[in-house]
């Protein structure tokens, strides 16, 4: 049902995105027509991933600098737990982040798009996206220093939005969501260890796609010492 939605909701964006920023949708077409090999497309997938790990890294630095200042936190989500219930519902939640994903990138995309017709400077646009995404999301009790997180987590996904384009900015966000989503751990003892095994399994594996891509494939591999020659 999400998928169906989605497709009916990017078959109504996609003709707006494209005629007002076509740039924005260039490694978009480019992985939807199959060329997963090409190096561009590699690139944003990495760079996706590693925006998605900065804004990760940025959530829980905030976290830290909270509990330092005694400011309350926010507690964990009872829901974050049906991810970790078994094998079964490890594997549909990481399914239906990367479905939300795209879903959720798009709509906020229309949105830049929006802002970007309106106020005709794409400049003003991010930072008018990113203001009220921010305001939207912070909570009353320490709504100062949320502000601050939320503006430096959404200048990134913004900016990878505007600087690589549609796909790059859909695998940041869902890698952010991913690993935050899926408590990872290196203790094994936990029950939760092996239930963030899919969702790491996605965000690694993007990663490595896309810097094998973005390197030439196996011969780029060959040049830097991964594989021997020839």
């Amino acid at each position: 049902v999400s998928a169906g939605f989605f497709l009916m909701w990017y078959v109504a964006v996609e003709p707006l995105i494209r005629r007002i920023w076509p740039d924005a949708l260039v490694t978009w077409v480019r992985l939807a027509s199959g060329r997963i090999n090409d190096p561009v497309v590699g690139r944003d997938l990495l760079i996706g991933v590693l925006a998605g790990l900065i804004c990760n890294l940025i959530l829980h630095a905030s976290v830290l600098c909270g509990e330092a200042l005694g400011l309350p936190t926010e507690p964990w989500p009872s829901w974050w737990m049906n991810y970790l219930l078994d094998d079964f519902s490890s594997v549909s939640g990481v399914l239906c982040w990367l479905i939300r994903g795209t879903f959720i990138c798009s709509c906020l995309l229309a949105l830049l798009v929006l802002l970007r017709a309106i106020l005709r400077n794409g400049a003003l646009a991010a930072i008018a996206l990113v203001l009220f995404l921010a305001v939207v999301l912070v909570h009353r009790e320490t709504w100062q220093f949320d502000l601050v997180r939320e503006n430096l987590i959404w200048g990134v996904l913004t900016y990878m939005a505007i600087r690589f384009g549609f796909l790059s900015f859909i695998v940041a966000w869902t890698s952010r969501m991913l690993l935050n989503h899926f408590s990872l751990t290196l203790d094994t003892s936990h029950f939760y260890f092996y239930r963030a095994v899919p969702a790491l399994s996605v965000v690694l594996g993007t990663a490595f796609i896309g810097y094998y891509f973005t390197i030439g494939g196996r011969s780029g591999l060959r040049q830097i010492g991964l594989l021997p020659p020839r």
